[in-house]
């Protein structure tokens, strides 16, 4: 089956929070990447106060198989990606972030991997060709003084940089060393596995019990490499405080506990 020709079958799945500068171009821009292939595109809005769901209403004007899910009540990324999930058509769902820093020029390289017969692909920072943020912008590569300069002219969090590297290192000792990034958030996976395989956390603890349990599922992993830009525009949820540091490694250390001891 040529996947990337087969009708009806991509869903994309954004969840927002006050993404108004960034949601109208980032869906412009997956069209544009994915031309030829049939998509839906499904925001899931978590209410946001800056008009982000008014932006998605003018875009539908543009792009009929855009979707909005607006949620008013259990706000969190989690719920949201999960809403889209369960609100998706697609035979594939792929899930990204709003800002950007997960550019939609990779979708046809994970699309090209299920079409391999991948069940699930990562985008993977720490494999051969990924980056970090800060490590490219559109696609490409920088220099470690460009690194540098590009975390400290956005909205995101070196500290928050420097844990992923670190924790996805310790992670990786104690489960499956096979896999090199266990908290990407940039997925695509074949939707009818996701009936069953629910996505579980508050943040970045959802995005490692999903690939253990994946792979303890005997389900088919693809790791891509993706290099990560900073966000384009708006303020970053992910810049994290000493206190949203120590709310979202406790988390983390739970699900690892939950995991180790579930085999």
């Amino acid at each position: 089956m040529n996947i990337l020709e087969n009708a009806a079958m991509l869903s994309v799945v954004i969840p927002t929070y006050n993404e108004v500068e960034n949601i109208g171009p980032l869906v412009d821009l997956i069209y544009d990447e994915l031309a030829g292939i049939d998509i839906e595109i499904l925001v899931v809005d978590d209410n946001s106060p800056d008009g982000t769901s008014d932006a998605v209403r003018e875009s539908q004007k543009k792009h009929a198989a855009l979707r909005l899910v607006l949620r008013t009540e259990d706000p969190g990324l989690v719920q949201s990606i999960q809403a889209g999930i369960d609100a998706a058509q697609g035979e594939v769902v792929v899930w990204m972030d709003a800002d950007f820093t997960m550019h939609p020029g990779y979708l046809r390289a994970f699309l090209s991997e299920i079409g391999k017969g991948a069940d699930v692909v990562i985008g993977s920072r720490y494999v051969a060709g990924g980056g970090i943020k800060g490590a490219g912008k559109d696609g490409g590569r920088n220099t470690f003084r460009q690194f540098l300069e590009n975390v400290f002219e956005s909205e995101d969090s070196l500290l928050a940089i420097m844990v992923s590297l670190f924790g996805n290192f310790v992670i990786r000792h104690l489960f499956n060393p096979q896999y090199r990034d266990y908290t990407s958030g940039f997925y695509a996976v074949r939707r009818p596995l996701l009936r069953t395989l629910r996505l579980k956390g508050k943040y970045l603890d959802y995005c490692i019990s999903f690939l253990v349990e994946a792979y303890r599922a005997d389900l088919a992993i693809s790791e891509i490499p993706v290099v990560m830009s900073t966000r384009a525009k708006g303020v970053s949820k992910t810049a994290l405080t000493v206190n949203s540091l120590a709310w979202a490694a406790w988390h983390c250390f739970k699900t690892i506990l939950r995991l180790t001891f579930r085999r």
